[in-house]
C-alpha cells in the first residue's frame, strides 16, 4: 500500500477537494498564511499536504510543474493528453506516453534527481514504452527551450542504469556536467534535499535562458513560501506584504544570524 499518494487537481476544484478531505478526517499538513480554503491557491510550489488518521499522505497539485520552474509544461496542457488506464482493478486517468515521460525527466532535474528512484522511472518507462513518439516528444520540449531537462533524465537513465535512449537525438554539451553532479551526489551517499546553493547552481545550469533563470530566482527567493505563513499570519488584503517580508527573512537567516555557515536549506 502506498503512504504517499499525489493527485492532479484542476485549480478551480483544489478547494471543494480540502473540504472533502477534511470532512473525511484527513488533517491539513500544508501551513496557510489564512484559515480558509481559497487560501490553499496561493501556495508557491502549487500544491497542499494532507494527512490521514492513518498516516497516509495526499499530495494534491493543480500544475505539474511549480510555475517559477520553466519546463515543456509551460505550453502543454497535461489534461488535453490525458490516458485511461487500468490500476489495481480500476480505470484511472493518467497522462499520455510523451507527456509522462518529459514530466518525470523534468520533475527529476527540478530536484536534481537527487533520488535514484527517479532516474528508476525514466530507465523504466523507456524500457516498456518502445513505440514512443520521439517527434511529439522532443517538439514541446524544444518549443519551450527545455529540451535539457529531457536530455539530461535520458542521459542519467543511459549512463547509470544502461537504458539506451534512440540515436539522432540533438547534442547539448551543457549536459554533461550536469550528469556529473548527480552522478556525484549519489555515489557519495548525499541525503536529500540537496543544499541550497547547490541547488540553485545547478538548476541555473539546467535552464536554458536568462528568462527562465531569472524567473527561478524569483520564485525561489521573492515569492513567498510557507516559512512566511509560519512567522506571520496576514489576512487576505494583506498578502502582498509578504513580497518584501521573503528577501528580509532570508536575510536575516542567512546573512545575519549565520554568517560564517548559512544553513543547507532556503525554504
Amino acid at each position: 500500500m502506498s503512504g504517499d499518494i499525489d493527485l492532479l487537481a484542476k485549480r478551480k476544484d483544489v478547494a471543494r477537494i480540502h473540504d472533502v478531505l477534511i470532512a473525511q478526517g484527513y488533517r491539513l499538513t500544508s501551513t496557510l498564511h489564512w484559515n480558509s480554503a481559497s487560501a490553499c491557491l496561493r501556495s508557491r510550489e502549487n500544491e497542499i499536504s494532507f494527512e490521514s488518521p492513518s498516516g497516509v499522505s495526499i499530495d494534491v497539485h493543480w500544475r505539474l510543474l511549480p510555475r517559477y520552474f520553466a519546463g515543456a509544461f509551460d505550453e502543454l496542457d497535461g489534461w488535453e493528453s490525458l490516458r485511461t488506464v487500468a490500476l489495481a482493478g480500476r480505470r484511472v486517468h493518467t497522462l499520455a506516453p510523451e507527456p509522462l515521460l518529459l514530466f518525470l525527466c523534468s520533475h527529476g532535474a527540478k530536484h536534481m534527481f537527487e533520488r535514484l528512484g527517479w532516474i528508476c522511472d525514466v530507465a523504466r518507462f523507456l524500457i516498456v514504452t518502445p513505440d514512443l513518439d520521439w517527434t511529439a516528444t522532443l517538439a514541446p520540449a524544444r518549443r519551450t527551450r527545455a529540451l535539457r531537462q529531457l536530455f539530461l533524465g535520458l542521459r542519467l537513465a543511459a549512463d547509470l542504469l544502461g537504458v539506451a535512449s534512440p540515436s539522432g537525438l540533438p547534442e547539448d554539451p551543457e549536459v554533461e556536467p550536469l550528469v556529473g553532479a548527480v552522478r556525484e551526489r549519489l555515489l557519495a551517499g548525499a541525503t536529500p534535499p540537496a543544499p541550497a546553493r547547490q541547488s540553485t547552481r545547478f538548476c541555473l545550469q539546467l535552464l536554458e535562458t536568462p528568462g527562465h533563470r531569472v524567473r527561478y530566482l524569483t520564485g525561489q527567493y521573492l515569492t513567498p513560501s510557507e516559512a512566511e505563513y509560519r512567522v506571520l499570519q496576514l489576512p487576505p488584503w494583506l498578502f502582498p506584504l509578504y513580497y518584501p517580508l521573503r528577501p528580509l527573512r532570508l536575510f536575516a537567516k542567512h546573512v545575519i544570524r549565520y554568517p560564517k555557515t548559512p544553513p543547507d536549506t532556503v525554504d
